[in-house]
């Protein structure tokens, strides 16, 4: 895929919380940015509500209005982790060629 036609990828390092210390964090932003562009780059701890505001409002700034790929009336029994799931594996493979 050419750089324009890839989606944005926005990283979240999420329990920052949980972190030592701040470098700690920021090392693991320094090794992520190595591996790739990000359109965001945001620290959050979700228990304790931080960053999560701004998160969002980016997420919906970066959200671009399209119909709905299905009804509103279908119904799914998977799970919201194997919906995301799917989704991430369906553009791996449209990437890479290759399922995970």
């Amino acid at each position: 895929l050419k750089d324009e036609d890839r989606p944005p990828v926005t990283l979240v390092l999420n329990k920052i919380d949980k972190a030592s210390e701040m470098r700690w964090v920021t090392s693991r932003e320094r090794e992520f940015k190595t591996h790739g562009q990000f359109d965001g780059i945001f620290y959050t701890s979700a228990t304790k509500s931080n960053g999560i505001v701004k998160l969002l409002e980016h997420l919906k700034r970066r959200a671009k209005p399209r119909p709905w790929l299905y009804p509103s009336e279908l119904l799914t029994t998977m799970s919201h982790t194997e919906q995301v799931k799917q989704v991430v594996n369906a553009y791996i493979f449209r990437r890479f060629n290759s399922d995970v």
